[in-house]
């Protein structure tokens, strides 16, 4: 495909993509959320425990700024920095956008002031090799002209940053920067134009799960008043660091950190389909079945459904004084058919 490769012009690219764990590193509580909370900001919902301003969010690590000078729609960044917000999930996730590390050179091979950040914790990296634009293929990103890692689960932190074995010189006409970058997976999509100036992009999307507190459930559990788990939740452990968060418990909904509320089932026959009439009830819902019938009354592979009651017989034996043998066939209806002896 295209012109072979010069072993000496290597690029050295790293594009890592996956999640980063945001875990605060300590706790000042706040216990009361105004009713006056800003609940968005643009286009983006803030839900507790993030918060704009003092008394809406749980604690600073939370605190998001909503900047509405900068543009005519209003953008969320979080804390005072200049990371910009994308989504706030209650699952668990932060959609953030991160700069892009960027390391350049003129034709002549000097090195440019490079663009670099650090968030230093693992190290991994892949190698990008290409001559010439006949080499590369958009969409491609396996080493020509773009190479990619993944990152380890439950990273805290990393490090990105971008080298070149020839400083671009027999690549310079159309390649004259490497790139590196910690990127949402389903948010890029390599091409050719990427390789001058990366469609004049400085971000990218990358997503962060964060926790509520920093120790397991049971030992935040400890301190009841300033657990962050509120009434009808539960408490999940990540798996390989200290952390946890909140999920509302089943048959609940809304906001775990601020209490959850029962949901109406029936209000969603989509979802929670009865045979009968359905009953809500505190954190679940019943259905009944109609005048004839008996079961759960609900619809679904593992329920019950509603199953018709047996006939009833309309025979009646009366017996006096001796005794007697009554036998009859169990699939009769007990009319005039019915098959019975007495001794």
């Amino acid at each position: 495909m295209g012109s072979k490769w010069n072993p000496l012009e290597i690029m050295r690219m790293m594009l890592v993509v996956g999640q980063l764990l945001l875990i605060p590193a300590s706790f000042s509580f706040s216990q009361t959320v105004s009713s006056k909370c800003q609940e968005t900001c643009g286009d983006v919902a803030v839900p507790y425990p993030f918060g704009i301003g003092d008394g809406c969010y749980l604690n600073e690590y939370f605190s998001i700024r909503c900047d509405v000078t900068a543009t005519s729609t209003p953008k969320p960044y979080l804390w005072n920095s200049n990371i910009e917000v994308l989504n706030i999930s209650l699952d668990g996730e932060l959609r953030i956008y991160t700069y892009i590390s960027k390391d350049c050179y003129i034709e002549s091979g000097v090195q440019q002031q490079p663009h670099t950040f650090a968030y230093t914790g693992f190290s991994r990296g892949c190698l990008s090799m290409c001559t010439g634009m006949d080499d590369v293929t958009d969409g491609a990103c396996d080493g020509i002209g773009c190479c990619q890692t993944t990152i380890p689960q439950m990273l805290l932190n990393y490090n990105a940053s971008v080298g070149s074995l020839n400083n671009h010189t027999n690549v310079w006409s159309f390649n004259p920067c490497s790139y590196a970058f910690l990127v949402e997976e389903k948010s890029f999509n390599f091409s050719k134009e990427d390789l001058n100036g990366m469609r004049n992009r400085t971000v990218v999307p990358s997503v962060l799960d964060w926790a509520v507190c920093k120790e397991t459930c049971d030992e935040a559990a400890k301190d009841p008043a300033s657990f962050a788990c509120k009434a009808h939740s539960e408490c999940f452990d990540f798996a390989d660091v200290p952390g946890c968060r909140c999920n509302c418990s089943s048959g609940y909904g809304g906001n775990p950190y601020l209490g959850c509320v029962d949901i109406d089932e029936c209000a969603n026959p989509e979802n929670y389909p009865c045979w009968g009439i359905c009953h809500n009830l505190d954190g679940s819902y019943a259905c009944s079945c109609p005048k004839g019938y008996h079961g759960d009354g609900k619809k679904g592979e593992d329920a019950q459904g509603c199953i018709a009651n047996p006939k009833s017989s309309h025979l009646v034996v009366i017996l006096v004084g001796k005794f007697f043998q009554l036998s009859f066939n169990s699939s009769a209806d007990f009319g005039d058919d019915s098959d019975f002896n007495v001794a």
